[in-house]
């Protein structure tokens, strides 16, 4: 056998190694290009199954475009306490109610025309919502002589909402606070309503709005789509409103209503409410029912007088007058004043009787409106002593002797839904009519029947329910 030269077996060993290395190598490339191959299928799957969801989202953001664009509306919030319409809408009966809306969507347009908003067209909707105490504004107007009836306002409202199919009026009861709760809900829920373009808020006569509005001052979308209705006695908070201003003054009055004044001052004293004694003020939701003037002494016996003649200011006259005078309720003899507060004073009949209040001076009313007019007063606070809200919003700051017997003093004119049967110390109601020479027509106690209470003498004191 041929023996091999060591140098030729040698190059024949590394030509077979190269061979096998590139064997190996061209192995690991076949291996790395179908793992990439399947990868390759994954991905592309994934790629298809973006670009199908990619699709149906823009479909779907196309068609809520669409539904957006084509349902664009404004809403206007009415403080319907604060903004009356004017007179010549309200007297007019039979078309005043239509004629007031009608103007109104006019104003609203023209609005928008001059701003150029091309987000909202000619034909976009407008939602009207008027908040406010139908039973008080009725008698704030029918005291004023804007009304001559008092289902005056009931007919030019019904007017209003049928002359446009999205204009209401909402009755929210007696309590200023009701109307002020539901226009903030209100304004809240339209702001963030994509397809509500523009609101109007006609609020700016009451300087408690603005807590609310501050929040929004620098939220972009408010910015954008609020507009503040201008008001002739527009709050002090609103010298730097957060948002712009407009005017519909061939809307809204542009004066105040002629109040009925007693005693040298107007019965409601904060000018941002028309709802006059029927209705809660401002700033006071209650009073309490323990006064803190003098009882005056029992009336001198006379020989009445013939229904022919007594006189609109006789205290006992005939249920038909119109008028009647009030007098200083007085202790019957033997009766003595009880020595807490917890007691409850009543006449012979188990009537309430209220017990007399110092009235405050022209001075004092101007110092209680001065102070409301930027704050609202805690009547739990300052009239029962204590507060259970941790988180009231009212004053709850030191006020002196006079300015809470005003305060008592002008809560004393809501009447107490329980009337002469109420039995709670700390009442923040009024159990009989407290206006002097008051028209019996057009006043609340007389609807609650509370003008009936003619005995005046507290012949004893009874134990308080309720607190």
């Amino acid at each position: 056998m041929e023996e091999l030269d060591p140098q030729q077996q040698l190059e024949t060993f590394k030509q077979n190694d190269a061979y096998r290395q590139l064997l190996t190598f061209t192995e690991s490339l076949v291996t790395r290009v179908v793992n990439l191959s399947s990868q390759l299928e994954v991905v592309t799957g994934d790629l298809e199954d973006q670009n199908a969801i990619r699709r149906d989202w823009k479909r779907r953001a196309e068609a809520a475009e669409g539904a957006i664009s084509k349902n664009p509306f404004i809403s206007v919030l009415v403080d319907g306490d604060g903004y009356l319409f004017r007179d010549s809408y309200l007297k007019d009966v039979e078309s005043g109610g239509g004629d007031a809306a009608h103007r109104l969507l006019s104003e609203i347009k023209a609005t928008i025309e001059a701003a150029q908003l091309q987000s909202l067209s000619a034909d976009s909707q407008v939602v009207v919502n008027v908040y406010a105490n139908k039973q008080g504004l009725t008698g704030a107007l029918f005291e004023a002589g804007v009304i001559s009836r008092l289902n005056d306002l009931e007919e030019f409202f019904c007017k209003f909402t049928q002359s446009q199919t999205h204009f209401q009026f909402i009755d929210c009861g007696p309590g200023k606070e009701r109307v002020d709760a539901k226009l903030r809900e209100a304004y809240r829920f339209f702001l963030r309503n994509c397809q509500c373009k523009l609101i109007f808020l006609a609020l700016c006569h009451d300087n408690g709005y603005m807590a609310e509005l501050d929040t929004y001052r620098n939220d972009v979308i408010a910015k954008e789509k609020t507009r503040l209705v201008d008001h002739y006695a527009k709050g002090r908070a609103f010298a730097d409103p957060p948002f712009p201003m407009v005017n519909f003054d061939e809307v809204f009055s542009n004066r105040a209503l002629p109040v009925k004044r007693v005693n040298g001052f107007a019965p409601v004293p904060n000018k941002s409410s028309y709802s006059s004694a029927l209705a809660a003020p401002p700033a006071v939701e209650a009073a309490s029912g323990f006064g803190q003037g003098q009882f005056g002494p029992p009336p001198q016996k006379s020989k009445p007088p013939s229904d022919a003649q007594a006189s609109p200011t006789t205290p006992f006259a005939s249920h038909t007058n119109s008028f009647k005078e009030v007098q200083t309720p007085y202790l019957a003899s033997g009766v003595e004043l009880p020595t807490s507060g917890d007691r409850v004073p009543v006449n012979r009949l188990d009537q309430r009787i209220d017990r007399p209040l110092q009235t405050p001076s022209p001075n004092q009313q101007r110092h209680f409106d001065d102070r409301i007019a930027y704050r609202k007063l805690c009547n739990e606070h300052y009239l029962r002593d204590y507060c259970p809200d941790r988180n009231c919003r009212f004053d709850h700051s030191p006020i002196d002797k006079e300015l809470k017997n005003t305060l008592r003093y002008t809560a004393r004119k809501i009447v107490c839904r329980s009337g002469t049967s109420c039995r709670r110390a700390g009442c923040y109601y009024g159990h009989q009519c407290p206006f002097p020479n008051c028209d019996t027509r057009r006043c609340p106690f007389a609807k609650a029947g509370l003008h009936e209470v003619r005995d005046l003498e507290i012949v004893r004191f009874v134990s308080s329910v309720g607190g």
